[in-house]
């Protein structure tokens, strides 16, 4: 059992120890999830290692984001997005999700990205923070011996995490024109694992009289392994005026046609999970048509 004190000998350990197996520790809920995981010889405690804990505001060429470090408890990072929300806006709507994700004291103690790795170990783990981040535009800082790299979420999910540690996790700010959206459809309010979650953003811009979808992003997680974005459907959607019906149908039609769910053990039915994921949809279509309309009048 190790206690690093600094970034440098975490990466050092996990070198030195990779052909045998390490895991990395902060708050460790994740042995109330997956209880019958093997042992691995080598511990290493994340806790004192202040770089992980550290939460900044940066800006650069494509705008503001919220730096949060990996050893950022849930609770902390509830806390982070919601001293630094706008009010109903992207930043409240994911604190107010996040507080969907187990219990206070699982909150309290565990850590977002000790979230993300499950879902990278676990392929049917439907990460809320994933698939919320995912769809709100977020990336992640990981190091390793050769630097520090940033990487999409889609990317991080296909990558080799051995000796590798996630340093931080890049969340935008909301830009003028956007509307997220997030849900989590779950057999109770806490405790539970999601049937279906998703996150929803689109990005309206004003073109003559009208405003229309510029860029639109949607996210599902518990239809298939890990986080699925609904790509096609996004670039169906995009320039076209949200309130023809038509436009609905088309959008429908295409998710419908995409969306293909799993059938992992335990898991409800991929009837019953694809009907939610088009629900939703539905759902969040109808919100941005409201939205539109005051976006216009701004």
């Amino acid at each position: 059992w190790f206690a690093p004190s600094g970034l440098e000998d975490v990466l050092s350990l996990l070198e030195k120890y990779k052909d045998t197996g390490v895991q990395l520790v902060a708050g460790d809920t994740g042995k109330g999830v997956f209880k019958f995981e093997p042992p691995v010889p080598v511990y290493v405690s994340l806790k004192n290692v202040e770089v992980l804990s550290a939460v900044s505001v940066d800006s650069n060429s494509n705008g503001k984001y919220l730096n949060v470090g990996a050893a950022v408890t849930l609770t902390n990072l509830i806390d982070v997005l919601m001293q630094n929300a706008e009010p109903n806006g992207k930043f409240e709507k994911l604190a107010n999700h996040l507080l969907e994700i187990a219990n206070y004291p699982v909150r309290n103690v565990g850590t977002w990205a000790g979230n993300v790795m499950l879902s990278h170990t676990h392929e049917d783990f439907p990460s809320d923070v994933l698939t919320i981040m995912q769809a709100a535009g977020a990336a992640l800082n990981i190091a390793d011996a050769t630097g520090i790299k940033q990487y999409s979420i889609p990317q991080f999910l296909a990558t080799d995490m051995t000796s590798k540690v996630i340093l931080c996790l890049c969340i935008p700010f909301e830009n003028v024109g956007e509307m997220f959206e997030s849900y989590k459809i779950m057999p109770r309010h806490q405790n539970a694992h999601a049937y279906v979650n998703a996150g929803f953003l689109v990005k309206m811009t004003e073109s003559g009289s009208t405003t229309i979808p510029s860029a639109v992003r949607i996210v599902y997680g518990g239809v298939g392994p890990h986080t699925y974005q609904a790509m096609s459907t996004e670039m169906y959607l995009v320039g076209k005026d949200w309130r023809q019906v038509d436009t609905l149908k088309g959008a429908l039609a295409c998710l419908a046609s995409e969306i293909q769910p799993n059938s992992p053990p335990a898991a409800a039915s991929a009837a019953y999970r694809k009907s939610l994921a088009l629900s939703l949809f539905y759902k969040v279509h109808s919100r941005l048509v409201v939205f539109r309309l005051a976006f216009s009048r701004f």
